[in-house]
């Protein structure tokens, strides 16, 4: 009973789960989608703790490790997003309404977007392919949620939606992030 008989600014309660949603999903990427191997390693501390005990270890799969921390990273994305949305006061309806209009200038950026995936895509060494290329679900992924959400910020930054883009690009830089720290510390040839 941390907060017994007080009320808390709706301010305070929005920071909060902001804050908490960060922490808890940065927490549980890494094992979740086995970033850097962070899931195998620690199985592996838990085989050679029990081992130490003087036990056998109950189960050396990492699944319920992975299963438990994906769940637990997209509760705390959602809270970080729900606490974003209070402390910035984001109505929902001004995402989808039109705030500049760029003219001319639309065609070229709905083109932009696909240009600059074709040329994250296209060589042999690219952050892309090379997540592609690991042939883990989780890398491939990653790589297509980045190029989904480079095509929607350009869309949306097209369609005058300024808020929704800067939405979308905020999604871009988490998933390419995601994407670098999923790459494997030898790159396989392609």
């Amino acid at each position: 009973m941390l907060m017994a008989g007080r009320q808390m600014a709706p301010e305070a309660e929005h920071l909060f789960l902001l804050l908490w949603g960060a922490v808890v999903f940065s927490a549980c990427s890494a094992p979740a989608l086995n970033l850097r191997d962070a899931a195998d390693r620690m199985a592996a501390f838990r085989r050679d703790q029990y081992r130490l005990a003087g036990r056998e270890p109950r189960n050396p799969d990492t699944f319920l490790l992975r299963a438990a921390t994906s769940v637990l990273a997209l509760a705390g994305a959602g809270c970080a997003l729900a606490g974003a949305a209070g402390v910035f006061d984001v109505d929902t309806g001004v995402l989808f309404t039109r705030q500049h209009d760029l003219g001319a200038a639309a065609p070229a950026v709905l083109a932009a977007g696909p240009l600059v995936l074709w040329s994250l895509w296209l060589p042999r060494r690219s952050p892309l392919r090379t997540a592609w290329a690991t042939r883990r679900g989780a890398a491939r992924a990653l790589a297509v949620l980045f190029s989904l959400t480079l095509l929607g910020t350009a869309t949306a930054l097209a369609l005058g939606r300024s808020t929704l883009a800067a939405f979308a690009a905020a999604l871009t830089g988490v998933a390419a992030l995601l994407v670098l720290l999923s790459l494997p510390r030898r790159i396989p040839v392609t």
